[in-house]
């Protein structure tokens, strides 16, 4: 008797060791304690992209008993400074107006400084054309008049740019611009939002009072680096420090999705459900990092290419919107619906109350 039960104790001990390696404990979110529904006070908002149109509407109006407000990605230009509409946009117009109207959520429109040239090419962040439309009075005064027409003549809330990689020299030229731009924002009704890169030289600038700043609290790590997560609890923290004598109301704006990097080949963004794709079809054993709290795992491709993947999912965006929450910034911008899966969706909704 005391030989099978010796026995029994053996085969139970062997069986735990047994299911424990099969487990990804590294990755186990049991422990961790996320949002409950009901938040606390603050503003979700989001960008869609028109190149997912379809997916971005679909999490909006997942999305829609929470959110505020919604950004509409992107306008940009032609080589001349004119404005460049996507067909995308265009076609897709109606349905975003149907679920922002029926939800009251406010539509901004996007312009960034993007540009397509004669053969069809997009030159992304492209400081030149910045310095182009900005660089004195009356170049600024005519472009900003093409911002708020396009803006009130297609029903938008608001305008918000997303001028990026702007040089320099070119700052004092920004800053006037925003500043101009508000005051004709104001005189039409309408909300303006101007984003900043992290890297973007604020502590020497005055920013000035009347726009809604929204700090992008991403691109940590990306196309340019090595592997890494797109955000982690010190980045957050340097970016909320960072703004804080920013005027008027900010938001930090984090990133959905991540990146797989493949030695010798161009680094590619995947979403979340893209990522989870890739995990499926690889049998992937994701690992989560302590100071991002992202996820992040190795394959090799069918050709023997080695990847490694970075992520963010739902316990990855509840951790950074507390972290930002900590700081004291409430108003947290999504970039951005579409490739999301609903749990994620679900638990960034936890934060708020609309």
């Amino acid at each position: 008797m005391k030989l099978k039960k010796r026995i029994c104790f053996i085969l139970i001990i062997m069986c735990i060791f047994s299911l424990s390696s099969c487990s990804d404990t590294s990755a186990d979110t049991r422990n961790i304690n996320l949002s409950e529904n009901g938040g606390e006070n603050g503003e979700l908002s989001a960008w869609i992209s028109y190149w997912d149109m379809e997916k971005g509407i679909k999490e909006l109006s997942k999305t829609s008993d929470k959110i505020t407000s919604v950004s509409v990605f992107a306008v940009y230009f032609k080589n001349d400074g004119s404005l460049y509409i996507p067909e995308e946009l265009t076609q897709r117009y109606g349905e975003i107006s149907n679920v922002t109207n029926k939800n009251n959520i406010n539509r901004h429109i996007s312009f960034v400084n993007d540009v397509i040239d004669e053969k069809g090419d997009i030159i992304q962040k492209d400081a030149n054309i910045v310095r182009k439309l900005l660089n004195n009075p009356e170049e600024r005064a005519k472009h900003i008049e093409s911002l708020i027409s396009y803006a009130v003549n297609n029903g938008y809330f608001g305008i918000e740019i997303d001028y990026e990689k702007v040089d320099e020299k070119t700052w004092p030229d920004f800053i006037s611009f925003c500043g101009e731009l508000y005051k004709r924002c104001n005189e039409k009704k309408l909300n303006l939002r101007v984003v900043l890169e992290p890297k973007a030289p604020i502590d020497r600038y005055n920013l000035p009072d009347g726009p809604e700043y929204i700090m992008m609290a991403y691109n940590l790590y990306g196309l340019s680096t090595e592997p890494g997560p797109k955000a982690d609890v010190d980045f957050i923290k340097q970016l909320s420090e960072k703004i804080n004598s920013i005027p008027g109301k900010k938001w930090l704006a984090f990133s959905t999705g991540g990146f797989d990097w493949q030695n010798g080949a161009e680094t590619k963004g995947v979403t979340e459900s893209e990522a989870l794709d890739i995990i499926s079809v690889y049998k992937c054993l994701p690992a989560r990092d302590e100071k991002s709290g992202c996820l992040y795992f190795y394959y090799t491709d069918e050709n023997g290419g080695d990847h490694t993947v970075w992520y963010a999912d739902n316990v990855t965006l509840d951790l950074w919107i507390k972290t930002a929450k900590e700081q004291g910034y409430s108003d947290i911008c999504v970039w951005r619906f579409g490739g999301n899966v609903s749990e994620t969706l679900e638990q960034v909704k936890n934060n708020f109350i609309k």
